[in-house]
């Protein structure tokens, strides 16, 4: 169980505690009560959110994204950077869509990313609009080998990455390894 949830049980336990042990302000009990409910709550969330995911990336129709243009927030999510991207989206229909998109990258992905770049990705089968990369199959195509300027920025990139933390050493090794050729 999550951090989040054993905090939320406790938080529960303490205000029956103290609704059943206390005296004149026995009431305040309903504090740690409200608060406990709303962790567990989050810890559920949680859950169905990974499950979702999980569905997409097993059960998910496939499709392919091409990235047309990206760029850095500046904000990280659970030490993931926070990407925007104008995409071009192949749906399993055949459709193509251009949209633009802003999402928390993984690591696995990050290496992976790069204007031209075309990436298998899985759709949710009720909604086309809802979609996930496919971290466990390679590019579609081979990209061409970056220019000199963007090979620089790129490896400025990953070592900041990797300096403050975001990058394991392996990560950013194999990250490097595959901008390098």
């Amino acid at each position: 169980m999550k951090v989040q949830g054993v905090v939320g049980i406790g938080l529960v336990g303490l205000g029956i505690v103290m609704l059943l042990t206390g005296g004149a302000d026995r009431n305040a009990g309903w504090v740690p009560i409200g608060i406990g409910a709303f962790f567990l709550l989050l810890t559920g969330f949680s859950r169905l959110a990974r499950a979702g995911a999980e569905s997409i990336r097993n059960d998910g129709p496939p499709g392919t994204c091409e990235i047309l243009s990206m760029r850095e927030t500046g904000v990280y999510v659970n030490e993931r950077p926070r990407m925007e991207l104008h995409v071009r989206l192949t749906r399993p229909d055949g459709t193509v869509v251009e949209t633009e998109d802003t999402r928390a990258i993984g690591h696995d992905i990050l290496g992976r990313l790069q204007p031209g770049a075309v990436l298998p990705i899985r759709f949710s089968p009720d909604n086309f609009g809802i979609w996930l990369f496919d971290a466990s199959q390679p590019a579609i195509r081979p990209d061409a080998a970056p220019s000199g300027d963007d090979l620089v920025g790129d490896l400025e990139r990953l070592t900041e990455l990797h300096r403050v933390g975001s990058l394991s050493d392996e990560e950013f090794d194999a990250a490097k390894r595959r901008l390098l050729g």
